[in-house]
């Protein structure tokens, strides 16, 4: 004992200062584990038996965690989304706040260190997180769920708008609600097993420090191997006791969810008097709350702690990077089946258990380095067969996809089985629950960077659901770049693993010798605050519709952008010749809401949508007939004569409709006769088969075939004015899925015509500009060509590059008044881009359609729909704001003028800013 409090007064490292990565070079010998104490052990009170009955509740405790927490994890997806059918949005909620008390586990075990309860510090924890956990298992198992969502299963697949009176009236639509209480007792049951396990780390961790040094680590490799085992019954109640038409399954039977829940609820009960009768504990003093946190940054100064803390935090990060195809790839391309899917999480918790106990019986001196590299490189090496071979389709099956989950768990397993382990070895009695929940925190910690990360790298990929369905080359290899990325990415966690000591004596000579730095410690305690507050910030954001689906920061970013905008706004105001409409407008609170529009919703829910056919409506006058790409469109159509029928309608001109079908018919003609050229050619190639044919004349059956199979036309372009009213062409928007170039480029006034394609649910093609990607995003439509400033500005009166605008005048005057001038002179500063679309660009992206299958087509189209109905209540609140801003003082008098911004101009005003902050 001399020889070690020797060593630890006297540090042979150099200055703390200057401290470098790996270890350092030290004698162990000088400070290794006590051998006075049994054998090494940390802690005196003899070898400890977690079978014994003086600590079988730590057993028990840990059992239960396996099947409560497993089940609560697995019976949100098929409980609220498949039976009572509830919002995505409100499924997400629920996955947020389960997941939420997680990141609150360290603070749970600073209570059962610092605060005993009648001078006991786990027992009492453990006895009230498993008395919240019971009662809200026992609540759901005696509640009844109520019917389904959909009474008859079939339902699921038919939109409800195409159903009939008989099969709505199957539909019960008070299922949702009775999901909220479940979600409210699924936070609660899991909040106390976070309460539990904060004091159960405390005592786990006392047991293993009286456990010799030749076999410590058993303690936590028993408490591992036992929750996983447990977690495998938690895997079957979850993936096969819900397996029925009703939970989204094919089984014609299941356990249900109260009986689930009864199950969960026993495991609960029996544990409450387990965890007071088979926990053996001596009584504490109370810790002042000052003095403990003083202490634990004491302790997070040295290098030993600092070190392992930044390597569980970093190399989590890159460890989870992940590819945000896997899900579309298992059920796309693997066919992977909800019931082998719960085969998987079975046999995947047994591999689990498998590897520990290697572990303990054989690697409890492996040097944990050489652990962590050999599973990280494994992992990949063994992962990337499957993967490839799936995206590459040499071999798919589900079966062989569903080995990379049971591989990617033996890593993860071992990672917090070795931080297990070093905490034993590091930490100061009295603060044991505190480390243990504070390296466990750790883990969860790095997740939501690494989603972020992997999320935004994903984005410049074409991976996502609606690509992964064409299966092309293309997709392939972009899955594939994406895939590279995330093995790379694993690979380089490896360079953090010189932070971790090799095994135990090291770490007890990094603690003696490695010396303190306070700088490093508070670097540490920054980004681990820092990255607390980020988790619990994208959980509680992800509660919420308006920020659920924010990137990154969610409504934080979207603040950013509202301000940056209001800047803009203010500086052009003050730099604008408009001296009181735009800065009125600028200096109210509308600037938060002009990134969206709408347009009157002419959707019709009782047309029923032809998912094979294409509509392009012109909207210009005779001056512009080829600013839609009209004629680019029927040339795309004349030289594909099996692509699916082309509508096309007048809406302005009924003499630009007999114009483009001269067209048309010189297009056809043209088409013939390059036929019959192409023919006569390959006669000439072949003068033995040109006289065969003529010998057997024009009358013959392979002639006769021939004239059969004479291309049918694919363009339907009538000019009768029938066909061309107002009330036709909003029915064919209703009736025809994908819609073509709905508005011209660089002709302001027919912008917002666009959002029409929107408003009945259809898929719009159209070119590719700032604007257009604000109203036509990826989900429910496609973009095409390119943009650039070197065209003229667009004034927005009339004049030679928009000769229209003067039939737009507003009533009740012979041009523009004061105000509208004002206005038009500030639309002015606006330079509109040049666009430019080629037709093999045209044809690429109709290509890119017909590749979708129906079903992605309707979801890309519901989600048209979903977008134009947000910008449309985002408009009206808008308008209000702008009423409330700019038009004070209004009167209704029908004597009397619109106010200085009227129906016209606050359109205007609002299109123009838009342009101006995309632009």
């Amino acid at each position: 004992m001399t020889q070690l409090r020797d060593a630890s007064t006297h540090p042979t490292t150099p200055d703390a200062s200057k401290l470098s990565l790996g270890s350092p070079g030290i004698n162990y010998e000088g400070v290794k584990t006590p051998v006075d104490i049994e054998g090494g052990a940390l802690e005196p009170g003899g070898v400890p038996s977690v079978y014994s009955w003086k600590h079988l509740g730590l057993l028990a405790h840990i059992a239960s965690v396996g099947v409560v927490y497993g089940t609560l994890s697995g019976v949100l997806y098929a409980v609220l989304n498949n039976y009572l059918y509830m919002s995505a949005v409100l499924t997400a909620t629920a996955q947020a706040l389960v997941r939420l008390p997680r990141a609150l586990r360290f603070f749970a075990a600073i209570f059962s260190d610092c605060y005993p309860i009648f001078g006991y510090r786990r027992r009492p924890y453990l006895i009230i997180g498993w008395v919240i956990t019971f009662t809200c298992c026992f609540l759901m198992a005696v509640l009844p769920l109520g019917d389904p969502y959909y009474g008859d299963p079939a339902l699921a697949d038919i939109d409800e708008d195409e159903m009939t009176a008989e099969q709505q009236a199957l539909i019960n639509y008070d299922a949702p609600n009775k999901g909220i209480k479940l979600i409210i007792f699924f936070v609660l049951a899991n909040i106390g097993t976070v309460i539990s396990f904060g004091a159960s780390d405390g005592y786990m961790v006392e047991l293993a420090r009286r456990e010799p040094e030749a076999i410590r680590g058993t303690v936590q490799s028993h408490v591992s191997a036992v929750r996983q085992v447990f977690m495998i019954l938690a895997a079957f109640m979850t993936g096969l006791g819900l397996n029925s038409e009703d939970y989204g399954g094919d089984f014609s039977w299941s356990m249900g969810f109260n009986a689930i829940m009864g199950v969960c609820a026993a495991f609960s009960f029996v544990t409450i008097p387990l965890c007071w009768f088979c926990i053996t504990e001596e009584k504490a003093p109370r810790k002042s709350m000052r003095t403990f946190f003083v202490s634990m940054f004491n302790l997070v100064q040295h290098r030993v702690m600092f070190q392992v803390i930044a390597f569980r935090f970093f190399r989590q990060i890159l460890s989870l990077f992940s590819v945000t195809a896997s899900s579309p790839i298992q059920s796309t391309w693997a066919n992977v089946t909800p019931l082998n899917e719960g085969l998987s999480e079975m046999i995947s918790c047994l591999v689990t258990f498998i590897s520990l106990w290697i572990v303990r019986r054989y690697g409890l001196h492996w040097s944990w380095r050489a652990v962590v590299i050999v599973c990280q490189v494994g992992v990949v090496f063994v992962d990337a067969f499957p993967t490839f071979f799936t995206i590459w389709d040499v071999y798919r099956s589900q079966w062989f996809w569903l080995g990379v989950p049971l591989l990617a768990e033996f890593p993860n397993s071992i990672g917090d089985f070795i931080a297990s382990l070093f905490v034993v070895e590091v930490v100061d009695k009295g603060s044991e629950a505190s480390v243990m929940g504070l390296m466990i925190t750790i883990s969860a910690l790095g997740t939501p960077f690494s989603t972020v990360m992997y999320k935004s790298v994903d984005s410049y990929f074409d991976i996502e659901r609606k690509f992964i369905v064409k299966d092309t080359h293309h997709v392939r290899t972009q899955v594939s770049y994406a895939y590279l990325i995330a093995y790379a990415c694993n690979l380089l966690s490896l360079v953090f693993v010189v932070w971790l000591p090799r095994q135990k004596a090291e770490v007890h000579a990094l603690k003696a010798q490695g010396g303190k730095n306070k700088l490093l410690g508070q670097l540490t305690v920054c980004y681990l605050v820092f990255a607390f507050f980020w988790i619990l910030m994208t959980n509680v954001l992800s509660l919420f519709d308006s920020t659920s689906c924010l990137r990154i920061a969610g409504a934080l970013w979207q603040r950013m952008v509202d301000l940056l905008q209001k800047v803009y706004l203010s500086w052009a105001s003050r730099n604008s010749p408009v001296e009181l409409s735009t800065s009125d407008l600028a200096a109210s609170n509308f600037g938060v809401y002009l990134l969206k529009t709408t347009v009157p919703d002419v959707y019709d829910r009782h047309v029923r949508k032809k998912w094979d056919e294409f509509l392009h409506v012109v909207v210009v006058g005779d001056a512009d007939k080829k600013e839609q790409y009209t004629e680019e469109l029927l040339a795309a159509w004349v030289s594909h004569p099996t692509w699916p029928m082309l509508h096309v309608r007048f809406q302005q001109s009924l003499a630009l409709c007999g114009s483009f079908q001269r067209v048309l018919s010189s297009m056809l003609k043209d088409y013939e006769a390059d036929a019959e050229a192409a023919e006569a050619a390959e006669a000439a190639a072949d003068p033995d088969r040109a006289a065969e044919d003529w010998l057997e004349g024009l009358d013959s059956p392979k002639k006769l075939a021939k004239k059969a199979t004479k291309r049918k036309l694919n363009v339907d372009l009538v000019c009768e004015e029938g066909a061309n009213s107002a009330k036709e062409i909003t029915r064919l928007k209703n009736a025809i899925g994908m819609h073509l170039f709905p508005v011209p480029p660089e002709v302001e006034k027919y912008e917002n015509t666009v959002l029409e394609g929107a408003a009945v649910g259809a898929i719009t093609v159209t070119y590719n500009t700032p604007i257009m990607q604000e109203w036509v995003p990826d989900s429910c439509g496609l973009r095409v060509g390119s943009f650039d400033f070197d065209g003229q500005t667009n004034t927005g009166t009339a004049d030679d590059d928009n000769p229209d605008a003067e039939k737009h005048v507003p009533k009740g005057g012979d041009g523009l008044d004061h105000r509208d001038r004002e206005l038009a002179e500030g639309a002015a500063l606006v330079k509109l881009p040049s666009v430019h679309v080629t037709n093999s660009e045209i044809e690429r992206g109709i290509e890119q359609l017909l590749e979708l299958d129906r079903v992605s087509r309707v979801a890309a189209g519901r989600a048209a729909r979903v977008h134009y109905l947000r910008m449309r209540t985002h408009y009206l609140s808008a308008v209000a704001a702008l009423d409330a801003a700019v038009c004070e003082g209004d009167s209704d008098d029908l004597g009397e003028t619109q106010s200085e911004i009227g129906q016209h101009s606050r359109k205007k005003v609002e299109v123009e800013t838009l342009r101006a902050f995309l632009y």
